[in-house]
C-alpha cells in the first residue's frame, strides 16, 4: 500500500483496516465506538450484550449474565500472517455472585471450529468485585501465520449451580503478535527544538527492528503538513540492514519554513512488514520568528508630565508576525507582561508601541500604528535596566540593557540608530534629536537611512600662493548610510547676512566628489579660499546628493578668521598720563582701504618682570576706512571732550569702564594691538622722552603720532599734541604731516583785512607750515619801524603746520592803524638743533 494512501487511513481513523471482516494484529477493542447493546464491527455475541454499567474505560463493556445457558462472545476474524502470536489481554469483573463461573477461552481457525483451548478462568479464580487483567499466552498454541482466527469467549453452563444473577463484565481486548518482520518508528525529533523561520529543520527517526528476523531494503518517507493543508512529501531516506532488536537513526534536513505551525510525519517504507500500526509517527512543531526579528526601536523610560513609559518595536523580517501572547519585562525577566492576548499582526517594517498605559493616546494623538497597552514593570530613570521583549514560546526575542548614560533623559527618548547593529551596542543609542524630543510610530531621527550623507566636520588649512597664505577650507564627508554614495557634491558659502542659511548669491565654489564612498567611510573635500578678506566670517558647507534621505546632517559650519595686515590698524594717538579725574586713552586709526571688524581685537600693555599682563578684548563694532576709535577707560572723556558725545560716522566711541584704567604706565610702557586671531598688528613702546623736551609738564597732553605711514616705534614719528585741549582724540592729529616742506612758509588770508567791529575781514588767518616734524614756535607783529607791536605765539607746541589768527589789534589792545605789518615766525625744532623762521606781511585797511 502507497505511504500517502496509509496516511489517509490514518487520518480516518481506519488504519489497520485490509479487507472486510479481516483485522491485522495488534488488534484492540474498547466497545466504546457503538451504542449499547451493539456490538462493534465483526463481533458476535450469544446470550449477551454491550452495556454502560461498570465499565473499564468508558462508556461501554461487555456484560453476560447468569450461566444457566450457554453464552458467547466472538471476536471478528484476526490475521496473524506472518506473525507469530504472542499474546490476549483484557479486564474482567464479576459480582460476588459469579465467583464460581468458568470462563473457558477458545480459539477457532480458518473458519473452523473453536476448537483450539487457550485458557480458562473460574471457579474460585478470583475473589475481587473490581476488574481484574487478565493475560493468555498465545505462544504455541497454533495460530502463528494463520489469515483467519477467531476468539471465542464461553460463559460454561453449570447444572449443578445454575446461578442466574452472577454478572461478568468483559472489557478492552488486546491481542498481540511479533511479527517475522516488524519494524517500527520509535522516536521523531526535530532540531533546532524551537525552530525560526531561518533555520535549516534537521528531522531524525529512530527505526527499530521488533520482528524476529533481520531485515534490509526499507526506507522512510517523511512529509510536512503546513497548518491547514495537505501533506507535502519532502525526501525518501533508504536505511541500513537492521538485526533483530537492532535500531538505526535516519535523518533529513529540510530547508527553513516560515512562521507557522506544522505537523512533520514519517511513514516506514518496507514490504511484508507485519505489524504497520508502528510504521508512522508525527511531531507538531511550531516555527517562531528568528531571534531578532522584531527589535526595541525606541525607549521612553523618563517620560515628563502625564505621558507614560513606553517602547517602540519593529518588525525588521519579511513576515508579518502576530503579537498574541508575546510579552514584555524589565530586567526582573520574573515579572513578564504580555503585550497582548488578542491577534494583533506587525506587518513587515511595521511599527507598533507598547505603552504602560492609556494616557498615551492623550499625549500622542499623531499615532497611527498598533499601540499596546500593557502594565510593565516601571522601567529605572536613574540607574541601568533593561527591556526584554518574549515570543509566544517564551524564547527572547529582543534585550537591551541601558544606562541613563547612554541618553533618554527629562522627556526624550533614547532611539536606536541603525537596526543592523547589535541591541546591546551603547554607540547603537542616542538621544532623539527630533525637535519633539521622541518619535513614536515612526522614522527615528538618529536611524541609519539607506543614503545618507554628512558634513563631520569643516576646518580650515592654509597653503601658499605666491608670497600669499591663502587659507583653505575643508570639509569631511561622512557616508553614515548604508549604500556606496557617488556623484556628491560640496558646496562652500561665506553667510555674509548672518542667518545661517546658504544662500545663492553667497557661494563661493563647488566641489564634487571625486570617487564612491563606502558605508561607513569619508572623504576631505578642500576649497582654496583665494580672496578671503581679513576678519571674521562664518562658512557654511554642505554636501548635496539626489538620493540623500536626511538633510538635517547635511551642513556645517565654521568661524573662519583671516589675519588683517600688519599696520592696517594703527595706535594713533595715546593719553597715558591724564589730568586727575581724566581717563586714559588710546585712539586707533583705519589706515586702509577695508572695513575692520574690532570684535575679538585686543589692547594690552607691556608684560610685568613677573610675566603678568593687563589685557582687554575691545568692545567694538566696525570701522570703516579712515576712521577713528577711541578706547576709553571711563566715560569721563567725554567731559573734556564733549564732542565725542556725538561722534562722526568714522569715529566710535568704546567705553570699557575700567575703574583702574588701561594699565598705562606714566614712565613708559607698550600699547599692543592684536587682532582676532591673536595677531600682533600694531605696537607701540612709548617713552616720557618722546615728549617735546621744552615743555615742562606734559600731563594732561596725548602723545601723537605724526605721520600714519611711518614707523610706530619711531620716536621722531610721535611728539606733544599741539592741540590746546590736549589731545585730538577722534579728529585728525594737531601734528599730522605725511610729508614736510622743504621750508618755511608763511599765507595770510584775508589781507588785507579791517578790523572795524562790522562782522565783515575782521580778523586773517596766518597759516604756517615748517620743515620740522614738531616744534615750539614764537609769532610776532611788528611795524614798519620795526618795533613788536604784538605777541600771537611764544614757546607754543606746534606740529609741521598750523594756523593763528590775528583780530588786527596790539598788545595793548588798541586797534593798528591802516598799513601793513611785518609777521614773523621762529620755530625751534621740538628734537632739539633744527631752527626755521618765516615772515609775511599783513595789511590792515578800512572799509572805503
Amino acid at each position: 500500500m502507497a505511504g500517502l494512501a496509509r496516511i489517509a487511513l490514518l487520518a480516518a481513523g481506519m488504519w489497520g483496516v485490509l479487507a472486510a471482516q479481516s483485522y491485522r494484529v495488534p488488534y484492540s477493542e474498547n466497545f466504546d465506538s457503538v451504542t449499547a447493546p451493539s456490538l462493534p464491527s465483526g463481533w458476535v455475541a450469544s446470550n449477551c450484550a454491550t452495556s454502560t454499567s461498570a465499565s473499564h474505560s468508558s462508556p461501554n463493556n461487555v456484560v453476560i449474565t447468569g450461566n444457566t445457558e450457554a453464552k458467547t462472545l466472538e471476536s471478528p476474524q484476526l490475521d496473524f500472517t506472518e506473525k507469530i502470536a504472542e499474546s490476549l489481554t483484557f479486564y474482567e469483573r464479576r459480582s460476588s455472585t459469579a465467583f464460581s463461573f468458568r470462563l473457558q477461552i477458545r480459539a477457532a481457525i480458518d473458519d473452523t471450529v473453536f476448537s483450539v483451548p487457550l485458557d480458562e478462568f473460574g471457579p474460585g479464580s478470583t475473589s475481587s468485585t473490581s476488574y481484574v487483567k487478565r493475560s493468555v499466552d498465545l505462544q504455541g498454541k497454533g495460530l502463528d501465520g494463520h489469515a483467519a482466527v477467531r476468539i471465542r469467549w464461553f460463559l460454561v453452563p453449570d447444572t449443578l449451580d445454575g446461578n442466574s444473577t452472577g454478572v461478568i463484565h468483559l472489557d478492552d481486548v488486546t491481542v498481540t503478535a511479533k511479527s517475522a518482520y516488524d519494524l517500527a518508528l520509535t522516536r521523531f525529533n526535530i532540531l533546532p527544538q524551537f525552530p525560526s523561520s531561518p533555520d535549516l529543520l534537521t528531522c531524525s527517526v529512530t527505526v527499530s527492528n521488533r520482528g524476529v528476523l533481520p531485515v534490509q531494503d526499507y526506507a522512510v518517507h517523511f512529509f510536512i503538513t503546513p497548518e491547514g493543508s495537505s501533506p507535502q512529501d519532502f525526501a525518501l531516506v533508504a536505511g541500513t540492514p537492521l538485526q533483530p532488536g537492532d535500531s538505526a537513526i535516519l535523518s533529513v534536513e529540510h530547508p527553513p519554513v516560515p512562521v507557522g505551525d506544522y505537523t512533520f510525519l514519517a511513514h516506514l517504507e518496507f514490504q511484508g512488514d507485519g505489524n504497520e500500526i508502528n510504521d508512522t509517527t508525527s511531531l507538531d512543531v511550531k516555527v517562531g520568528p528568528a531571534r531578532g526579528s522584531v527589535l526595541f526601536n525606541e525607549i521612553m523610560y523618563a517620560p515628563l508630565g502625564d505621558e507614560p513609559e513606553w517602547v517602540e518595536l519593529i518588525n525588521v523580517s519579511a513576515s508579518t508576525l502576530n503579537l498574541r501572547q508575546w510579552r514584555i519585562s524589565d530586567s526582573n525577566t520574573g515579572r513578564q507582561t504580555s503585550v497582548t492576548d488578542e491577534p494583533v499582526v506587525l506587518a513587515p517594517n511595521e511599527f507598533c508601541i507598547v505603552a504602560k498605559d492609556a494616557d498615551f493616546f492623550a499625549v500622542h494623538p499623531e499615532v497611527h500604528v498598533p499601540v499596546l497597552i500593557a502594565s510593565f514593570s516601571a522601567l529605572n530613570n536613574a540607574s541601568p535596566d533593561a527591556v526584554v521583549l518574549y515570543d509566544d514560546r517564551g524564547l527572547v526575542m529582543d534585550s537591551v540593557r541601558y544606562e541613563p548614560s547612554w541618553g533618554g533623559q527629562g522627556g526624550v527618548s533614547l532611539e536606536r540608530i541603525d537596526l543592523d547593529q547589535p541591541s546591546v551596542d551603547q554607540n547603537n543609542w542616542s538621544s532623539s534629536v527630533d525637535s519633539s524630543g521622541r518619535t513614536p510610530g515612526r522614522e527615528n531621527s538618529i536611524a541609519r537611512l539607506s543614503y545618507d550623507l554628512a558634513i563631520s566636520a569643516l576646518f580650515r588649512t592654509s597653503q601658499m600662493s605666491g608670497n600669499a597664505i591663502v587659507p583653505v577650507l575643508n570639509a569631511i564627508v561622512r557616508n553614515v548610510g548604508k549604500e556606496p554614495a557617488f556623484g556628491y557634491g560640496v558646496n562652500f558659502y561665506r553667510d555674509q547676512n548672518g542667518d545661517a542659511v546658504p544662500e545663492t548669491e553667497e557661494l563661493l565654489g563647488s566641489i564634487a566628489g571625486t570617487s564612491p564612498l563606502p558605508p561607513g567611510d569619508s572623504a576631505t573635500v578642500s576649497f582654496a579660499y583665494n580672496q578671503a578678506p581679513s576678519g571674521d566670517a562664518t562658512i557654511i558647507a554642505t554636501v548635496s546628493d539626489s538620493r540623500d534621505r536626511r538633510e538635517r546632517n547635511n551642513a556645517a559650519m565654521y568661524l573662519l578668521r583671516v589675519s588683517y595686515a600688519e599696520r592696517e590698524l594703527i595706535i594713533n594717538e595715546i593719553m597715558y598720563d591724564p589730568l586727575p579725574g581724566r581717563p586714559e586713552w588710546v585712539e586707533l586709526f583705519d589706515r586702509g582701504s577695508e572695513p575692520v571688524d574690532l570684535s575679538g581685537w585686543r589692547l594690552a600693555d607691556a608684560p610685568t618682570g613677573g610675566g603678568s599682563v593687563n589685557s582687554f578684548t575691545i568692545a567694538g563694532g566696525e570701522l570703516q576706512p579712515g576712521g577713528y576709535a577711541v578706547i576709553a577707560a571711563d566715560s569721563s572723556i567725554f567731559e573734556e571732550y564733549p564732542g565725542l558725545e556725538q561722534p562722526g560716522l568714522n569715529v566710535q566711541v568704546i567705553i570699557e569702564n575700567r575703574s583702574g584704567g588701561l594699565g598705562l604706565s606714566n614712565d613708559g610702557d607698550a600699547v599692543i594691538l592684536s587682532d582676532q586671531t591673536g595677531r600682533v598688528i600694531d605696537s607701540v613702546a612709548y617713552s616720557p622722552a618722546w615728549h617735546q623736551p621744552n615743555i615742562p609738564d606734559a600731563a594732561g597732553r596725548s602723545l601723537e603720532r605724526v605721520n600714519p605711514n611711518l614707523g610706530s616705534n619711531d620716536p621722531l614719528n610721535w611728539a606733544t599734541s599741539a592741540s590746546p585741549s590736549g589731545g585730538t582724540p577722534g579728529v585728525q592729529n594737531s601734528l599730522f604731516a605725511l610729508e614736510k616742506p622743504s621750508s618755511g612758509s608763511l599765507s595770510i588770508s584775508p589781507n588785507p583785512f579791517s578790523p572795524d567791529g562790522d562782522g565783515f575781514e575782521d580778523v586773517t588767518l596766518i597759516q604756517y607750515n615748517l620743515p620740522l616734524t614738531t616744534a615750539t614756535i614764537r609769532v610776532r607783529i611788528f611795524d614798519l619801524k620795526g618795533r613788536m607791536i604784538r605777541t600771537l605765539a611764544d614757546g607754543e607746541v606746534a606740529g609741521s603746520s598750523g594756523e593763528l589768527v590775528w583780530n588786527g589789534f596790539d598788545a595793548w589792545g588798541r586797534r593798528c592803524r591802516i598799513g601793513p605789518y611785518v609777521v614773523l615766525l621762529e620755530a625751534l625744532d621740538g628734537r632739539g638743533g633744527g631752527v626755521a623762521s618765516a615772515r609775511a606781511v599783513a595789511v590792515v585797511a578800512t572799509k572805503l
